[in-house]
């Protein structure tokens, strides 16, 4: 480890432990540069440590500060100035929720599946014994990318003894399960009865999920994003709703984030929404600090870095 003293430009939140970094890592100096701090003129940082609320718009000032290591702790990166970082690795919390999102998505699909909660009672039905449940089993499910996310749902998913595709949007990812690769996405929805979103957001995948894909995937579809919002585009979302070309839409995520009062998302019944809150777990911040506390080890020590992300590619 170095003993060379390293500072990092840090915002001041409660879940970035810095009284356990600086023990760990004593020749670390924390320097405050929440908004609204006064900076001081002579300010520098070799690491920037970004929390998923900045407002990246601020980032850049920050740059030319002696800055070599940029980490945010979060999985996505969308939003980062990455034309202005230049030669700055960047890294991400890629892998912190990955487990929780995966459940997340899970239970949306069975619960879509098994018509929960709508199959419930609470007096006499019009019928016992009998119900238009669906079942996993045979059932295909399409896995819009395959990066940490999607790769924990395809573990969870293959008991049930569906049929699992994805498209890859990179050759990075490992997967021990039987999931089948394709190289489109028309080929993949075409005949899935349940399309997961997982993509990273970039240039590239704004609104890919449009109303073309949509059209080519099997009638009465049901739609899961736990993504980003500005991946499916809500306008096309709501006409295949009305055509009944999509059955049921499970949204973790939406844009914009939070949505305005009276919008329809909130209201429609064939749209099951939550607030961005797949993520959550008892373990999920102690996941973030120890992220960045290994990659913290690595960097003093001169060590490759995990969950580096491509500024090029920007994922």
């Amino acid at each position: 480890m170095s003993d060379t003293n390293v500072s990092i430009l840090w915002e001041a939140v409660d879940y970035i432990r810095v009284e356990e970094i600086k023990k760990a890592f004593p020749q670390v100096n924390f320097v405050d540069v929440s908004p609204g701090v006064e900076l001081d003129q002579e300010l520098r940082g070799e690491i920037f440590l970004v929390t998923p609320t900045r407002d990246t718009a601020e980032l850049p000032k920050f740059l030319d500060k002696g800055v070599e290591w940029v980490h945010i702790m979060a999985h996505g990166v969308d939003g980062l100035p990455f034309e202005m970082l230049g030669d700055c690795l960047v890294t991400c919390s890629r892998g912190a929720s990955s487990v929780p999102i995966a459940e997340w998505a899970v239970a949306m699909i069975l619960s879509h599946t098994k018509k929960i909660p709508e199959s419930w009672i609470s007096k006499e039905p019009e019928n016992w014994f009998l119900a238009p449940l669906e079942t996993l089993s045979g059932a295909t499910v399409a896995l819009l990318g395959f990066g940490s996310i999607n790769q924990e749902i395809a573990k969870r998913l293959e008991p049930f003894g569906c049929r699992i595709v994805a498209v890859r949007n990179s050759d990075s990812g490992v997967s021990e399960t039987s999931v089948e690769m394709l190289s489109t996405f028309e080929e993949a929805v075409s005949d899935a009865d349940h399309v997961v979103i997982g993509l990273p957001l970039t240039e590239e995948t704004h609104h890919i999920v449009d109303d073309k894909l949509m059209n080519l995937m099997k009638p009465g579809v049901h739609l899961v994003n736990i993504a980003r919002g500005d991946i499916l585009d809500q306008e096309a979302l709501f006409e295949n709703l009305e055509s009944g070309q999509i059955s049921r839409a499970s949204l973790d995520v939406v844009t914009p984030e939070p949505l305005p009062e009276g919008h329809w998302l909130y209201s429609d019944p064939r749209v099951k929404l939550s607030a961005h809150i797949s993520w959550a777990s008892p373990d999920f911040l102690d996941q973030l600090h120890d992220l960045f506390s290994s990659n913290l080890e690595k960097w003093l020590s001169g060590l490759p870095l995990d969950g580096l992300v491509d500024t090029k590619k920007g994922y």
